[in-house]
């Protein structure tokens, strides 16, 4: 019986935190998009356009991983992420 609450335990923990991972990538991809196209919106004032803040997400996602220091720190912020663990 042991066993079972132990193992019921461990899947209780992971499901828990892959929804938290991912409501920090929601919240995180909302702040983001939000920053986007008010800065987009502030250059093309009387212009229309289309964007995909996703496009830019991503790759700059990758790039935070692949980067350090002040600049690793900079996009993280950037892009609404606390920490490499959620990037990744």
């Amino acid at each position: 019986m042991k066993i079972y609450l132990l193992i019921w335990a461990l899947v209780a923990s992971t499901v828990i935190s892959e929804s938290n991972i991912q409501d920090v990538l929601k919240n995180g991809n909302d702040q983001f998009s939000a920053k986007f196209l008010n800065e987009v919106s502030k250059d093309q004032a009387d212009k229309s356009f289309v964007i995909s803040a996703y496009s830019v997400l991503s790759p700059l996602a990758q790039l935070a991983l692949a980067s350090v220091g002040q600049t690793h720190d900079e996009i993280l912020t950037a892009i609404g992420m606390p920490n490499d663990n959620v990037v990744s």
